[in-house]
């Protein structure tokens, strides 16, 4: 069977379609992991981050972020331990937003603050923030949970 150029170009065209297709459900099906979902609000309050992690520079050497026994251990110096202290610890995972947890602490009379790690498991950020006699503070440790 002979074939004319006009015949070998709808052939080429419709397969050139169906690739096209074919790439574009295969688009659609994939999962995309956002950093940040709501990042519009967050970056117009960026300024007050950039303080909080200069509030935070000077500590970053005394707060201790461990993980032991499936847990994750917090360490605070002792200038920052009474009633004053609250925060949040937030276990970011870079590859997977679904892994990340989040934690809230507040001062109980102990420097070691101790979170459950059983859902956890890979390499993680920790982001400590943390307010004390109304001053806000800032911390990112590099921790891996197994």
């Amino acid at each position: 069977m002979k074939w004319n150029w006009g015949t070998k170009l709808f052939i080429g065209a419709a397969l050139f379609m169906i690739m096209l297709i074919v790439f574009g459900v295969l688009m659609m099906r994939e999962s995309i992991s956002l950093v940040e979902r709501d990042y519009y609000p967050k970056a117009q309050d960026f300024q007050k981050q950039i303080e909080r992690r200069n509030n935070g520079l000077e500590f970053a050497a005394d707060i201790k972020v461990d993980y032991a026994n499936n847990q994750i251990l917090l360490t605070f110096p002792e200038s920052f331990l009474s009633d004053g202290l609250k925060g949040s610890l937030h276990m970011y995972n870079r590859n997977d937003d679904t892994k990340d947890a989040m934690f809230d602490f507040s001062f109980a009379g102990d420097s070691l603050f101790v979170f459950p790690a059983a859902s956890l498991n890979g390499r993680y950020l920790a982001k400590v923030s943390w307010s004390f006699n109304d001053q806000e503070y800032y911390v990112e440790k590099s921790l891996t949970v197994q």
